[in-house]
């Protein structure tokens, strides 16, 4: 499986112990809208 770029996820991605409880999902997300914030004096 691939996910971010990372093969294999479990071990490589995130912790290898993540393999008992969790199930990665692979999405396509859109967002709705995108805010701009002006960061250069600090946020």
């Amino acid at each position: 499986m691939r996910y971010v770029g990372a093969a294999p996820y479990f071990g490589r991605c995130i912790d290898a112990r993540f393999r008992e409880t969790e199930t990665p999902v692979l999405c396509r997300i859109l967002p709705s809208r995108v805010i701009a914030f002006d960061c250069r004096e600090g946020c």
